[in-house]
């Protein structure tokens, strides 16, 4: 029903989108899983694009799946969060808030930060049913952000050092309370920290579009998380003797001259300078040794606590670790046993000929064959892999990343250069590798045959990479066909094509069913020439007078008994035959 106060006549949500589909991209390819429900207001505001009075504009929504600018700016963001990740405990542990370098490196953060905050509100969102499709409305995606990571990120921007400064001043007149309070407020800038979950958001992006390996990430995720641990309990352990020495934990009243930390032991057991004790970056790098020690489970013991809070910290810290480092290391191993999963399939496979050849007592030199046909033949192994992946994939982007693989070789044969791409996607599904030894006769009915590694020998002719044989597979009269077989060199890689997969496929599209039709028909032709000539040559060699009558009163009769199976001296026996039977009349008749 029509809507007295609207201009136009509302349509169902499923027409509308198609409609507005169809006039937006009438010249350009769109994918169905793009097509989304929108409001009246929203259909015929974006119709205005297609030539009609602008009614409302608004903002753009970023698509994170086809955005190279968003891209650079996650990973200008990822770079941001590691730094901070380190910067931020260092600062809180050891480092006193003033006006200096680190202060406006901070505040350039912050504005990196902001701006990211805004970013957000018009980067499109995943569709919680439909993982492939992004929601773009810009009250759901703001509403997605508000419930969701809006208050991490408001928190850790908050001008806490700014704060700082402002109350050091006062401290003064506050006394050791106030200076209290900023180490306790200097606490919070560790809410940073919780944006590092986010970098697990931004990985995805990356591997949608660049596609690098989990194995490879899993191992420098496990790299990261030890570095990132063992820096942290240095500043944890290193920031309990920086404070420990001004306040007591009890009153907060300062007892410099009683203060007692492992700091204060370690300097008196071993000696040195008093800059060794005192410097942030000195008091860091004996921090680290500790927690780099205590994480590896080594523990020399020069380092070891001295009050109640530092015992329960380095308890806590010494279980973590322990976990941690357990888990890194066995997960390690994990990632670097799945990094080749092929590689590890072809070791067992040799680790079973190995123990089937000790078994059954096979001669050094026969072991030493069937080893080396295992190593030629590994590429067939990754092809099962593929083979096995490639099933989890529709037909169509199947076959299309078939045809990537092996347009390269495709390609070498002229006729099938002919055919179009739909074509050639089904073709190049069909291929078929394998690999045979040198000396091994290769030969298989009706094939096409096309070299990827090695050399072959047909008919005095070598062959190597891109070449090919038996291309006269299409035609259907054996004598036409080449039928001698192909002998191995070396270990040879060959990719295979078989006739019958070759007419099912050209039997769905008629036009390349009839270009290669008259393909066969030239080959034929070809061949049935070369044949008749050297029917003819072989027949004039023997009887010159007879080869002239023959081409003069029975050259159709002779070019078909050629082409049935019959030599130039088969047809001198023949004429001959008939002119004792029946006379030189009855020539021309057989």
């Amino acid at each position: 029903q029509a809507s007295g106060d609207s201009p136009h006549p509302p349509l169902p949500a499923a027409m509308r989108s198609v409609k507005l589909l169809n006039e937006e991209n009438e010249n350009s390819p769109a994918s169905l899983q793009e097509v989304s429900v929108i409001s009246d207001d929203e259909f015929h505001m974006q119709r205005s694009r297609t030539g009609r009075p602008l009614e409302k504009r608004r903002c753009p929504i970023i698509d994170p799946n086809d955005s190279w600018r968003l891209e650079m700016w996650d990973l200008l963001i990822s770079m941001i969060l590691i730094v901070v990740a380190f910067l931020s405990p260092f600062e809180t542990a050891f480092l006193t808030p003033e006006v200096d370098a680190f202060f406006w490196f901070d505040r350039c953060l912050d504005v990196c930060y902001v701006i990211d905050m805004v970013l957000q509100f018009f980067i499109a969102i995943p569709e919680p049913n439909h993982p492939t499709a992004t929601i773009k409305d810009h009250r759901r995606i703001a509403w997605n952000y508000f419930t969701g990571w809006f208050t991490i990120d408001f928190c850790s921007i908050l001008p806490i050092d700014e704060y700082c400064i402002w109350s050091k001043n006062r401290a003064a007149v506050s006394g050791l309370r106030g200076l209290r309070n900023i180490k306790i407020i200097r606490l919070l800038r560790l809410v940073r920290l919780l944006r590092l979950s986010r970098l697990k958001r931004l990985i995805h992006r990356w591997h949608t579009s660049s596609g690098f390996s989990y194995s490879l990430l899993s191992l420098v995720q496990f790299f990261g998380s030890a570095v990132a641990c063992s820096h942290w309990m240095a500043c944890l352990w290193g920031g309990m003797a920086m404070h420990g020495c001004n306040h007591d934990i009890e009153d907060f009243v300062l007892v410099k001259q009683d203060c007692h930390t492992w700091l204060t032991a370690l300097s008196k057991g071993k000696g040195g300078p008093n800059k060794m004790y005192d410097s942030p970056i000195q008091v860091y790098s004996i921090s680290l040794y500790w927690a780099v020690i205590t994480l590896t489970s080594v523990g020399y013991g020069d380092i070891t606590p001295q009050t109640s809070l530092e015992y329960w910290v380095c308890t806590f810290c010494t279980s973590m670790s322990a976990s941690l480092w357990a888990y890194v290391i066995g997960a390690t191993c994990v990632a670097l046993a799945s990094m080749a999963p092929h590689e590890a399939v072809y070791r067992q496979m040799m680790d079973g000929l190995n123990t089937m050849v000790s078994e059954h007592a096979v001669p050094p030199s026969m072991s030493k064959k069937l080893r080396r046909y295992l190593q030629e033949n590994r590429e067939i192994t990754r092809r099962q892999f593929e083979d096995a992946i490639m099933a989890q994939m529709s037909p169509k982007t199947r076959g299309e990343l078939h045809y990537f693989i092996y347009k390269k070789y495709m390609r070498k044969v002229w006729y099938l250069r002919t055919l179009p791409d739909e074509v050639l996607v089904f073709v190049a599904e069909h291929l078929h590798p394998s690999t045979y030894a040198p000396g091994e006769e290769i030969f298989v009915e009706r094939t096409l045959c096309i070299m990827r590694r090695g050399v072959c020998a047909v008919r005095g002719r070598v062959l190597m990479y891109g070449h090919y044989w038996g291309e006269d597979m299409l035609l259907s009269n054996e004598l036409l066909r080449d039928r001698e077989s192909a002998r191995a060199l070396t270990y040879a890689s060959i990719l295979k094509l078989y006739m019958r997969d070759l007419a099912n496929i050209v039997a769905l599209f008629p036009s390349s069913r009839d270009k290669l039709r008259k393909i066969q028909m030239l080959i034929a032709f070809r061949r049935a020439a070369r044949r008749i000539a050297e029917a003819s040559r072989e027949l004039q060699q023997v009887d010159p007078d007879e080869h002239k009558r023959i081409l003069i009163s029975r050259r159709t009769a002779f070019f078909a008994d050629v082409l049935s199976g019959l030599s130039g001296q088969d047809h001198l026996l023949i004429s001959g035959v008939g002119q004792t039977a029946s006379g030189d009349n009855k020539a021309d008749q057989l």
